[in-house]
């Protein structure tokens, strides 16, 4: 039983003879397999050319950090070059930090963790942003309360003491837009 299920590999190839019209078809693929010492990869790219990748993908991103505590799957999803390989991130953290709209949705002026996300950053990562335009704090509020001005109060004295230096743009919302505030 067991010299019928093991069969030489030279069994299973049948014999061609040479001129015949099989002797001429492709047998095996004409391309590199995975094993092939001479593959290319993306970082076998010029530097250039993956920096040009990188800026047409930050340019259809936008980040947003939400100020409400949304469920894992309300969430947008992580930027898939983040996750690829530590060099990938390595490279592009700096250019999408650098070109992508950042929002931070900021409710009743709770700046807790947006605050939370700033001084967790490295050096590297705030140089970066330090160059980005294109970052907004977007302020929704529907009245002003002690808890809400102590919050402000908070957020201002960490701006003031903290190295951060991020050139914020501040949208506010109110909630009738024929507010004098509507849009700032």
């Amino acid at each position: 039983m067991l010299r019928k299920l093991r069969r030489s590999s030279k069994d299973s190839i049948p014999e061609v003879a040479p001129g015949s019209r099989h002797d001429r078809t492709a047998t095996h693929s004409s391309y590199p397999s995975a094993t092939d010492a001479n593959k290319l990869t993306f970082f076998d790219l010029p530097p250039e050319l993956r920096n040009a990748i990188y800026e047409i993908l930050a340019t259809n991103t936008v980040l947003t950090l939400s100020g409400n505590k949304k469920r894992l799957k309300d969430r947008p999803p992580i930027v898939g070059l983040l996750a690829a390989s530590k060099q990938c991130r390595k490279e592009y953290l700096p250019v999408l930090f650098s070109t992508t709209p950042v929002v931070a949705e900021i409710k009743d002026f709770d700046f807790s963790n947006l605050m939370r996300v700033v001084l967790g950053l490295y050096s590297q990562e705030l140089k970066a942003l330090r160059e980005n335009p294109h970052i907004t704090i977007q302020l929704h509020t529907h009245n002003c309360t002690r808890e809400n001005l102590n919050n402000l109060r908070r957020w201002l004295v960490v701006r003031g003491d903290s190295l951060d230096r991020l050139p914020w743009r501040y949208d506010v919302a109110a909630q009738d837009p024929g507010h004098a505030f509507g849009r700032i």
